[in-house]
């Protein structure tokens, strides 16, 4: 009997201590150890986690945490599901109590559709997709993390903070990514900042990477998101390292979700290169998934700080796990591992009372936790409402969940990547941006000073339009050549007045020359109105009123200048070609006026039409990139001329220009110095047919800018040579004296006729010999009445010989010669 006692209790002690020791109790973990987002390097912090887990005496009493076999999505959708399967329905060892995964947004998605057939929560640290968050559909959804819905809004509040105007986004054609540059094209409009969200990548080998920055609207953009995962972004930083694309001209804003070391893949760029070209690149996340920035803040339920839990995941991760990639996701995945365990340990404590409140509809019965099984609704649904009503101090800062299931997470924090003394690539907290979800609207707070981050504030690439007009200085000089050529006019008009009783003067017509002078003044005063241009986008009107005044004041200076030329040629013409030599001024200026009103009327033929009528019209010219980087958008004013009417003005002055070539042609012999200005002419003829040919090619092919230069100078030029050719000859004649011009034409004449063509020379000489007699004999006669006439005027009324005309001295002068 004492035997069979003594056996019996050791039976029951035995099972008592079976009884007492813990329980295994299992989570499924998904990840993504290879795919375009790697969150793998979780693992470490997640074994260190579950080791303070199972060490801590008031969490799941009687109950050892762990997890089955990692498992790798790939960060794909069929291949999330197949895991998942396999996990779950085809007879795995274990019977889990969570799932956490699928490691990425993309591989989560398809599995938080379907988890809840299971009856197990679900929970995510490395998805931040708001769209997960549903609980309509993922019904039995946790997200840890907060989703990147205020990414957007921060990244707006950012640029309007830095009076930014444009913005640039390269997205991967994935759902995520999009829906985030459809918030980013929504608030960007809303806030009148350009944006450039055209460009849609694709994660393969094929990509042509020259297309990365063809942007659609021509624009040189300088702050860009890359809303991508981490192997498009580096191919993205690494073509944008060959085209020199560099911080400060550029800012570059990425994800912080990616591993640590995604930059330094070493396939197109080397890693130090990549690491330049990272440096002064900006890098958001949303601040949860961080350990707080506060070092001092200790009150999370583990007992570790800040620095404690960074100097403990970088021991961790250098034994054994330096396969595993470093990632950002560290404090999440640690506060994750708390939340399934202090869930777990609430579901423990209801069923363990008998307590299903929020589950007493739900199908299945209040079972301990190592008895779960998928087909107990009401058991899943004791673990659900469990969860979601954990709150506590998490490493990431204060924990709790939202109705949706979600992290209400309203802080988006902002790094730069900067290379430290050390030549290492570390990260720096710069900015952190509140959403208010009662004013919905954003604040921001600079952690540092945007000296500190920038040195300045970055420039957008946001071109600034400006209206191109003559530099000041070419400007200053035409009105000086102007300012010099009016009084080159002023001295002209001196000696023409000063000068007017003498015979030279008065053959060369006094009153004419006025004529001359003011038309050369006028024409040397429409230089600086070709120089002169408004420079606003919104002075058309008067630009096109200044267009139209050029027009008219060349066109009525040029006309008495070229006219009063033609006439004096015509003059010479008419007098030794025609028996009646006496030409009146009347006639000249008759001629002078006629010739200016044809122009005149093609003008205002130009002016009254308003298919022909002169515009002026804002034309781009280009852009150019200063010496600080910015990029200038230059325009300038046309003025929009008809085709038609402008050749048919240069037709009739080219027809004048040909008269006028006839006529000096034509007196090209005439040897009486003082009166023929033949010679001057021929000059200023020959040399305004360049001008008028010169003038034609500037209206129809030459680029503005030489117009702007070319049109000036040809209008000091004119002028100068109008002026120059009639009063220097004149001037030199009246102090010097006409015998001098009259040998040396005499000379040049003879020299002329005896090198070129002496033998027709020789031939007309008789010919010649008997007119000139004949037309001496005739002067003769008239010499002699008109003598006899003044001898008998003169005893009436002497002569006074100031008031001679000057046909009578034209008279003189011939028989004298």
């Amino acid at each position: 009997m004492m035997f069979l006692a003594a056996v019996l209790l050791s039976s029951l002690s035995l099972a008592l201590s079976l009884d007492s020791r813990p329980k295994d109790i299992y989570f499924s973990y998904i990840t993504t150890a290879t795919g375009p987002f790697l969150s793998s390097g979780a693992l470490p912090i997640i074994d260190y986690a579950l080791d303070e887990i199972n060490k801590n005496e008031d969490i799941l009493t009687n109950y050892t945490l762990s997890y089955g076999e990692v498992m790798d999505s790939k960060c794909q959708w069929k291949r999330s599901v197949d895991v998942f399967m396999d996990q779950f329905l085809n007879k795995s060892k274990f019977t889990y109590l969570s799932l956490i995964g699928c490691g990425c947004n993309i591989a989560t998605q398809p599995v938080a559709d379907i988890s809840h057939y299971w009856s197990i929560p679900q929970i995510e640290f490395a998805s931040s997709s708001s769209s997960l968050c549903h609980q309509t559909v993922c019904k039995s959804f946790f997200q840890s993390v907060g989703s990147f819905q205020f990414i957007a809004s921060s990244l707006v509040s950012l640029a309007v903070e830095m009076e930014w105007r444009q913005f640039a986004v390269l997205t991967e054609d994935n759902v995520y990514f999009t829906v985030i540059t459809q918030q980013l094209n929504e608030l960007f409009t809303n806030n009148e900042i350009n944006i450039d969200s055209s460009i849609l990548l694709t994660n393969n080998n094929n990509n042509n990477y020259r297309n990365f920055f063809n942007w659609t609207n021509g624009a040189v953009q300088r702050l860009i998101f890359i809303n991508t995962y981490s192997p498009l972004a580096y191919q993205i930083l690494c073509e944008g390292y060959k085209n020199k694309m560099l911080y400060p001209e550029y800012v570059w804003i990425t994800y912080d979700n990616y591993h640590d070391d995604w930059w330094a893949v070493n396939t197109k760029c080397d890693p130090s290169e990549m690491k330049n070209m990272i440096n002064g690149s900006l890098s958001i996340i949303p601040e949860d998934y961080y350990p707080l920035l506060n070092e001092s803040y200790n009150q999370t339920i583990s007992g570790l700080s800040p620095a404690l839990f960074h100097s403990a995941y970088a021991n961790i991760s250098q034994q054994g796990y330096t396969h595993q990639p470093v990632t950002s996701l560290s404090g999440s995945a640690y506060d994750t591992l708390w939340l399934l365990a202090l869930g777990l340990n609430e579901a423990a404590l209801r069923t363990a009372s008998g307590d299903d409140t929020g589950c007493t509809s739900v199908s299945g019965s209040l079972v301990p936790l190592e008895r779960f099984s998928y087909q107990n609704k009401k058991m899943g649904c004791v673990l659900q409402e469990s969860i979601a009503q954990v709150t506590f101090n998490g490493i990431t800062g204060p924990f709790e969940f939202n109705e949706d299931r979600g992290r209400d997470t309203n802080s988006i924090i902002t790094f730069q990547y900067r290379i430290n003394y050390n030549g290492e690539l570390v990260k720096v907290p710069v900015i952190r941006t509140s959403h208010d979800d009662i004013t919905n609207s954003s604040n921001i707070n600079f952690i540092q000073s945007v000296y500190r981050i920038w040195g300045r504030i970055p420039y957008d690439g946001y071109p600034t339009e400006r209206i191109v007009v003559l530099a000041p200085a070419l400007r200053i000089l035409f009105s000086v050549l102007t300012f010099f050529g009016i009084i080159f006019a002023g001295g002209c008009l001196f000696i023409n007045t000063c000068c007017r009783k003498e015979k030279v003067t008065k053959l060369s017509n006094v009153k004419i020359n006025v004529v001359l002078l003011f038309g050369c003044t006028v024409l040397y005063s429409t230089g600086p109105l070709y120089t002169s241009s408004f420079s606003g986008f919104n002075e058309t009107l008067q630009q096109s009123v200044l267009c139209n005044f050029r027009v008219w004041v060349f066109s009525i200076g040029y006309m008495l200048s070229f006219t009063v030329i033609m006439a004096k040629a015509w003059r010479v013409y008419y007098t030794f070609n025609n028996e009646n030599k006496n030409v009146k001024d009347w006639m000249l200026y008759l001629i002078i006026l006629i010739l200016s009103i044809i122009d005149v009327f093609i003008i205002f033929v130009e002016a009254v039409n308003p298919q022909t009528r002169i515009n002026a019209k804002i034309l781009y010219d280009g852009q150019i990139i200063t010496e600080n980087s910015t990029v200038v958008k230059e325009y300038y004013f046309e003025c929009t001329r008809n085709k038609i009417i402008v050749a048919t003005s240069l037709s009739y002055r080219s027809f004048l220009q040909l008269m006028c070539i006839f006529f000096v042609y034509h007196t090209r012999r005439v040897e009486v110095s003082a009166l023929n200005e033949a010679k001057q002419t021929s000059v200023i003829i020959y040399t305004n047919s360049i001008f008028m040919v010169l003038y034609g090619v500037i209206q129809f092919t030459l680029d503005h800018e030489i117009n702007s230069v070319l049109i000036p100078v040809t209008l000091i030029l004119q002028p100068t040579l109008f002026l120059a050719m009639i009063f220097i000859p004149l001037l030199l004649l009246i102090y010097i004296g006409d015998r001098y011009f009259a040998k040396s034409e005499t000379e040049g004449h003879s020299n002329n006729i005896s090198s070129n063509d002496e033998e027709n020379t020789q031939m007309n000489k008789k010919e010649t010999t008997a007119k000139l007699q004949a037309r001496i004999k005739e002067l003769e006669n008239e010499v002699t009445e008109m003598s006899m006439t003044m001898r008998r005027v003169s005893v009436l009324n002497p002569i006074n010989f100031d008031s001679i005309t000057e046909e009578q001295s034209y008279v003189e002068i011939i028989y004298n010669n």
